[in-house]
């Protein structure tokens, strides 16, 4: 169900330069997310993942609130999410109801890529919902996946989650239909290790 994962950076120009350097590859460009002042950049990391990485957008002014995925919150390239693909989110959204867990959404996105209008649906948890380790949920439909018409070159190895209590965030995400590895650790993260041309990198 992995869909993508998306690395958070306050400055969109410094990350794609380390990373351009570090994967041996510069990404594809998305596009922006009009009127959230946030703009970003993709790697194809197989036929249907990809990693975003998203900061402000310079071009854009700032928005009336907070930009979305924590873009305004951290000081450095961050993994802050991760979503899963489904092709019926009113289930999942009556999944997550069965155990008292509060969806925003479907929420109808788009964004203008090189490619042309891409246009998806998305459900919300909480963010901090166990520390940021439920997925959000995507819906493309009709549209082109963006892991197609983005750079190749790196691939992904493993994504796993960090949290102090796995078994029980194993148990809540298995009640959404999710199957993904947690692991035991001190401090909740997300964990992607991908392949690139000069090697393992841990993002």
């Amino acid at each position: 169900m992995l869909d993508h994962v998306v690395l958070a950076t306050p400055d969109l120009a410094a990350t794609v330069a380390d990373l351009t350097t570090r994967f041996g590859i510069a990404p594809s460009p998305g596009g922006p997310h009009l009127g959230l002042g946030t703009r970003n950049v993709l790697y194809s990391l197989g036929a249907d993942v990809y990693l975003e990485v998203v900061g402000p957008d310079p071009d854009q002014p700032d928005p009336d609130g907070p930009r979305p995925l924590r873009v305004d919150e951290v000081d450095a390239a961050t993994v802050v999410w991760w979503c899963a693909r489904s092709d019926d989110l009113a289930a999942v959204l009556d999944r997550a109801s069965a155990v008292g867990l509060a969806m925003r959404g479907p929420v109808a996105m788009r964004r203008q890529s090189p490619h042309g209008l891409l246009a998806w649906r998305c459900l919300f948890p909480e963010f901090d919902t166990f520390d940021g380790l439920v997925p959000f949920f995507i819906d493309w439909g009709s549209t082109r996946h963006p892991a197609t018409t983005s750079v190749g070159g790196v691939a992904l190895v493993r994504v796993a989650l960090i949290h102090p209590t796995p078994t029980v965030v194993q148990a809540r995400l298995r009640s959404l239909g999710v199957e993904i590895e947690v692991r035991a650790g001190e401090t909740p993260r997300i964990a992607v290790l991908v392949s690139t041309r000069h090697g393992e990198v841990e993002l």
